[in-house]
């Protein structure tokens, strides 16, 4: 046994305890479920609709800076491909999804993406970029947009900022995501 006061004790509960648990955790979820689906509001149930997400395409620089922010300390060196990672209600999906690595740029084919059936969007990007020395580069925001169900459909853009390899972020944006939230999937 410990002696500093760490030790963890077992509660001990017989099967029949264990049962009326079980069963006042049930009720418990019933309950809850039946608040949250406005069971209880007399309200009519708004029927859900689907909604997507298309990534149109990127803008970026055609290099990537291995210093800090930017800077050219430790050079430079022409991007071979990307990765967008979009973030939609803690959900994370991922273009290209059928190849590693894309190549950015305004005549690059979009993807559409399935979106959770919510009432509110909110949404985030990332890019991962791979060098043709094959070192690794992010472009990253802090930003998070929000978007109610009813604001669609959206056309929107999304800046993101280049990382440097000692992990600081650039002061002005160097990518640029297209992309739209609809009621269509193309």
């Amino acid at each position: 046994m410990a002696k500093d006061g760490t030790e963890v004790q077992v509660a001990r509960i017989n099967s029949r305890q264990a049962i009326i648990v079980a069963l006042i955790s049930a009720i418990a979820g019933i309950i809850g479920t039946l608040i949250g689906t406005g069971a209880f509001s007399g309200a009519e149930p708004v029927a859900a609709q689907q909604n997507w997400l298309k990534i149109d395409n990127v803008q970026m620089p055609t290099t990537f800076s291995f210093g800090n922010s930017g800077s050219s300390i430790d050079g430079v060196d022409k991007i071979k491909g990307l990765r967008v990672v979009a973030e939609i209600n803690g959900r994370a999906v991922s273009y290209p999804s059928r190849t590693l690595w894309a190549e950015a740029g305004p005549e690059m084919s979009g993807e559409v993406f399935a979106l959770p059936m919510n009432e509110n969007y909110q949404v985030s990007f990332e890019i991962i970029a791979v060098t043709e020395s094959g070192r690794m580069g992010r472009f990253i925001s802090q930003k998070v947009e929000e978007f109610g169900v009813q604001q669609i459909p959206i056309e929107n853009s999304y800046s993101l900022y280049e990382v440097g390899s000692e992990g600081s972020r650039s002061s002005t944006p160097k990518a640029t995501i297209k992309y739209r939230l609809s009621d269509r999937s193309n």
